[in-house]
């Protein structure tokens, strides 16, 4: 028969949600602490874009794949509540019969549309192809710069208040 052993956990989560007083934009952050103290010099930091997506799976291929296990992963995405989808959806000209249980996608959608890009001009917009905005705007693009400030000067702040850092040792992934 199958053998069964105890698994052991590799880290702790948590989860925090904040607006940024930078770009007033809503950002959800996922937190995975290893479980072992941390070194002299503090954690490893790995930042993952899309953390909605990619967190977990970050997460779990460092500690797969890494015999030091001194990393903290921070995913740093949108929140999944109804509150922001519906605040982002009501700002969009989606399709009107979008399915309600595809509003929390959407609405990371274009959140993550606006951060990821840099600014373009209208006919680059009307060029645009994306299932979700039928007519894309100019001004749903181009908060790419405004987003990595709000990660120097906001995210990675708060994460080296609230634990051990090793500043020479963080990177950034998406």
């Amino acid at each position: 028969g199958m053998i069964l052993h105890n698994c052991v956990p590799t880290h702790k989560t948590q989860y925090y949600e904040f607006t940024s007083r930078l770009n007033n934009r809503a950002y959800c952050i996922k937190i995975a602490l290893p479980l072992t103290p941390p070194p002299e010099e503090g954690y490893r930091v790995f930042y993952v874009l899309d953390g909605n997506a990619y967190f977990l799976s970050a997460m779990e291929a460092l500690r797969l794949n890494t015999l030091d296990n001194s990393v903290i992963v921070v995913g740093i995405g949108y929140p999944e509540t109804l509150n922001f989808s519906e605040a982002i959806i009501s700002k969009e000209v989606f399709p009107e019969n979008i399915d309600p249980l595809f509003k929390s996608t959407a609405a990371i959608s274009v959140s993550r549309l606006y951060d990821l890009t840099l600014p373009i001009d209208a006919q680059m917009a009307a060029n645009f192809v994306f299932d979700l905005l039928p007519s894309p705007q100019p001004e749903q693009f181009g908060g790419l710069d405004q987003f990595l400030e709000v990660i120097e000067t906001e995210i990675k702040p708060e994460i080296q208040n609230k634990f051990p850092i090793n500043t020479k040792d963080q990177t950034l992934f998406g």
